[in-house]
């Protein structure tokens, strides 16, 4: 009777594939569909396979119809370990992208609410590749003047550049003195796209005051284009 060897490397390459398939799965999971719909090509290309999602079908199919003959076969069980690593490789930064968005949107870090002196709060940059935080600030001061000066701080500043993510923020007391006055915020500003800060001075007194905010443009989300600010 005719038989094949099986080689244990080879039955342990094609389990290994099993494993890297759900663990493209659970990736795939965790971030927003919208990746699952950007065009995708595998090596070598397969006609009708263009996008994230046909590709990761396309590749499960295969492993589940050839599970048996893989065991048999391993130039092709590393060729079809490769095309789900390299798929998963690829969307790995789409996966960071999506924590860091989560981590300001869902669990940001504690903001104080009012103060004195300069504060800040969040972040002003980050090692994410392609992504660049921005900054932009305002200033505000005044003379002395019988009674109280004030100012409200509203970002964003230029109203047509709503719908940026706020990833930090820095009151600037321009005096580094008790004796200029104090701030206050309206509430909790970073994973959110707007928030202000208003500044008062001590009775009698000017004050000089400055709100720097740390954002990322919306673009920098694209899983958010469809959506509303």
């Amino acid at each position: 009777m005719f038989s094949v060897s099986l080689n244990p490397d080879n039955f342990a390459k094609v389990k290994t594939i099993a494993f890297q398939l759900q663990e493209l799965e659970s990736l795939t999971s965790a971030i927003p569909g919208y990746y699952s719909t950007q065009p995708y090509s595998l090596t070598p290309p397969v006609q009708g396979i263009n996008t994230v999602a046909d590709t990761q079908q396309y590749l499960t199919n295969q492993y589940s119809a050839r599970i048996g003959t893989l065991l048999y076969e391993p130039d092709a069980a590393s060729q079809l370990s490769q095309q789900v690593s390299e798929l998963t490789r690829s969307l790995q930064p789409s996966l960071a992208l999506f924590s860091f968005y989560q981590s300001l949107t869902l669990s940001p870090p504690n903001e104080p609410a009012s103060g004195v002196y300069s504060t800040s709060a969040g972040i002003k940059s980050t090692e994410l590749t392609n992504v660049s935080i921005q900054e932009d600030s305002q200033h505000y001061s005044a003379d002395w003047t019988i009674g109280h000066q004030s100012h409200t701080f509203s970002f964003p500043f230029d109203p047509s550049e709503g719908g940026a993510i706020i990833t930090g923020w820095y009151i600037q007391n321009g005096w580094n003195s008790e004796t200029n006055g104090d701030w206050k915020s309206s509430g909790a500003m970073i994973g959110k796209t707007s928030g202000s800060f208003y500044v008062e001075s001590n009775y009698d007194r000017g004050c000089n005051w400055s709100l720097h905010v740390y954002y990322l443009p919306r673009s920098t989300f694209p899983w958010l284009a469809r959506t509303t600010s």
